[in-house]
C-alpha cells in the first residue's frame, strides 16, 4: 500500500478523476437537475415548479401591467412588441405581450410559436409544449411547426413524441433535409430561426 501511494500514476489518475468531476462540460440549454419533465408523461417531476419563476430564479410577484389590445389584428402587433422585448432582454414583458397576442388572435400561429420557442429556451416545457402543439394544429403543413415541437419534446425527454414529430416533418420535406441549428433546435437545412 505504501508503494501504491508513492506511485505518481496513482496520484495522476486521482487528479484526473477529480478534475473531470468538477469541470465536466454542461450546456446552457440543459435544465438543472429536478427541473425536467417526468419521462413518460407531461407532468412535471417533483421540485420543478418553474412556471411561476423568472429565468433567474426569482419569483414573479405580480403580472406585468401592459396595456391590453382588443382587436384581432393587434395580435401581430403584440407579437412584434413581444419579440422586441425578448430581443431587448425584458422577458417578463415579452411573456405578458405574448399572452396578450394569443388572447387577441387565438388562431394566429405566430405568437403561439414564438412564445413556445421562448418557453422552450427557458426550460418551461409544461407551458411550451401546448403552445407548440396548438401552433402545429393551426398549420399542419408547416415543417418548422413540427420541428419546434420535436425540439421541445426532445428537451422534455419525451423522445418517442420527438421522433414522431420529426417523422411527420420528414414526410413533408424528406428526413435528409432536417438538421440542427447552433442551439440544437431542429430546422430545415439552409434555414435559421433568426436570432431566437
Amino acid at each position: 500500500m505504501k508503494r501504491l501511494l508513492q506511485n505518481k500514476w496513482f496520484w495522476l489518475i486521482g487528479l484526473v478523476i477529480i478534475l473531470l468531476t468538477v469541470f465536466w462540460p454542461r450546456t446552457a440549454g440543459d435544465p438543472p437537475p429536478g427541473q425536467r419533465l417526468a419521462p413518460n408523461s407531461s407532468e412535471r417531476s417533483a421540485g420543478s415548479e418553474m412556471a411561476e419563476f423568472a429565468p433567474d430564479g426569482t419569483e414573479f410577484e405580480t403580472p406585468i401591467d401592459v396595456p391590453a389590445q382588443t382587436h384581432e389584428n393587434d395580435s401581430t402587433l403584440l407579437n412584434e412588441q413581444a419579440m422586441n422585448a425578448w430581443y431587448g432582454g425584458d422577458l417578463r414583458t415579452a411573456m405578458a405581450l405574448f399572452e396578450q397576442a394569443i388572447a387577441a388572435g387565438p388562431d394566429n400561429p405566430v405568437p403561439h410559436t414564438n412564445f413556445g420557442r421562448l418557453l422552450t429556451l427557458m426550460v418551461v416545457f409544461d407551458r411550451a409544449i401546448p403552445l407548440l402543439e396548438h401552433s402545429r394544429d393551426l398549420q399542419p403543413e408547416n415543417v418548422q411547426a413540427w420541428l419546434d415541437l420535436a425540439t421541445a419534446y426532445e428537451r422534455a425527454q419525451l423522445f418517442s413524441k420527438s421522433w414522431e414529430a420529426q417523422a411527420e416533418a420528414g414526410k413533408l420535406v424528406g428526413a435528409s433535409s432536417i438538421t440542427r441549428d447552433a442551439r440544437g433546435r431542429f430546422v430545415v437545412t439552409g434555414t435559421t430561426l433568426d436570432a431566437l
